[in-house]
Formats: structure tokens, C-alpha cells, sequence
């Protein structure tokens, strides 16, 4: 499993401008979750498109009824070309 991150744009005046972000995890998440808390959209000079999302990463366990043992926030950073929607960079902490 993992997390799917939907960088969604609007053509505009043939540039791509940044209109939203959503996430959610796929597969087998047996023992670990993810929830999208917030996220941010801004464009820069209009070249560059920034999308920021943070959300948390639950790692659980599953043993004699045990659930989430710890959750640790996480923030990721996205960027595309305002000329082809490409995504360049991408960051974690």
C-alpha cells in the first residue's frame, strides 16, 4: 500500500494554475493508516505551482485489541510547471 496524491489544475489562459489536492492510502494498509488534515495551493510568479499537504500517518497493531500505538504528523510538498502541469519536486518531513 501507500498514498495516492491527486495534484489537481484548471487551464488557464494556457497555463496550469493550482486549484486543489486530496489523498488517500491504497492497498493493504494492515498496520498503518493515513487522514489529510489540511492542505494549500498557491502559484508562484506564475510559474511555478506549489500544493502542500499535511496529514496524519497512524501506525497501528492489531494484537489482543490493541489499535493506533503512534501517530506522527506529515507534511508533503509538491511542485508543477505552470506550462505543463509536470511535477518536479516533491518533499517529506
Amino acid at each position: 500500500g501507500g498514498i495516492n496524491f491527486y495534484l489537481n489544475h484548471n487551464l488557464i489562459n494556457n497555463q496550469y494554475i493550482s486549484s486543489s489536492v486530496n489523498s488517500s492510502h491504497y492497498g493493504l494498509v494492515l498496520t498503518w493508516s493515513w487522514t489529510q488534515n489540511n492542505s494549500n495551493v498557491s502559484t508562484l510568479n506564475n510559474l511555478v505551482n506549489i500544493f502542500t499537504v499535511n496529514g496524519t500517518l497512524n501506525h497501528n497493531f492489531f494484537i489482543e485489541g490493541i489499535g493506533t500505538i503512534y501517530s506522527s504528523p506529515e507534511t508533503y510538498i509538491f511542485k508543477t510547471k505552470t506550462s505543463n502541469a509536470y511535477c518536479d519536486y516533491m518533499e517529506t518531513n
